[in-house]
Parts: C-alpha cells; sequence; structure tokens
C-alpha cells in the first residue's frame, strides 16, 4: 500500500515543541472538522500575534528615525537663533554684517541638510510590511491540502 509506515495521521501542536497525533482513520467526521477548525483558529491567531510582533518592531524603527529629524529639527533652530547672532558680531568685525549674515546663513543650512539626509536614509530602513508574516500565509493553502 505504501505511504506513511505509521498510518494515515495528521500533526496538530497545542504549544510550541508539543504534539499530539490524530489517526485519521479511527475519527469520527465531526471530530476531524472539529480539528480542522480548531487547528485553523489557532493558526490565524498565531498568524495574527507574528504580523502584530513585527509591525510593533517597524513603528520602533519608524519612531526612532522620526524623532531623530524632530530633535534635529529642534536642535538646529535653537543652534541658529542662539550661535548665529553670535558668530554674525565675530564675523562682522572683520567684514561687514550682511556678508557675515549669509555666511552663517550658508553654514547653518549645510548642517541641516546633513541631519535631514540622515533622518531621511534612516526612515527608508522601515519596512511597513510583515515580510514573515506573508510567508507563513502564503504557506497555509499548500499546509490545508497536504503538500510541504
Amino acid at each position: 500500500m505504501g505511504g506513511d509506515p505509521l498510518g494515515p495521521q495528521v500533526d496538530l501542536r497545542d504549544q510550541p515543541g508539543e504534539n499530539r497525533r490524530v489517526d485519521v482513520s479511527q475519527a469520527s467526521l465531526g471530530e476531524l472538522v472539529g480539528n480542522l477548525s480548531e487547528s485553523t483558529t489557532r493558526l490565524l491567531r498565531q498568524e495574527v500575534a507574528l504580523a502584530r510582533a513585527e509591525t510593533k518592531q517597524e513603528l520602533a524603527v519608524a519612531g526612532r528615525g522620526a524623532g531623530m529629524l524632530a530633535a534635529a529639527g529642534v536642535a538646529a533652530l535653537l543652534a541658529l537663533i542662539m550661535l548665529s547672532m553670535a558668530a554674525v558680531d565675530l564675523l562682522s568685525s572683520w567684514m561687514d554684517p550682511a556678508w557675515a549674515y549669509l555666511i552663517v546663513f550658508a553654514v547653518w543650512a549645510v548642517i541641516g541638510a546633513v541631519l535631514a539626509a540622515q533622518g531621511r536614509k534612516q526612515l527608508k530602513q522601515v519596512n511597513p510590511v510583515p515580510e514573515r508574516t506573508q510567508e507563513t500565509i502564503r504557506e497555509i493553502p499548500d499546509a490545508v491540502r497536504g503538500r510541504s
């Protein structure tokens, strides 16, 4: 007859690492449908939990990137206000104040651009799609059909 040497059996996992084998040749149709329903419910709950965990992890990375951008904006603004006047005053002793203001502006514009580029780079690394969940969801139809 060939096939599985243990007979027609299906693995049902209640807890990670714990297997329960059901002899499908001895089980009633009601038991099989009940086991299928229970297994499907458990699988869907696990997929939802995985999606939540992945999304939470990606949101933490996004939060750090957004926080860096916000801090960079505040720091650039405070630095521009506080230090610009001192720099303009210092440069004004060697040149016209208008040129001193222009030079100070250019320096702070470059600093702001660098900080914005760093924050943007970090935000680009965020992947809002739960990749592992998508992979395991694609495997569900084959698992239901009994393929690996």
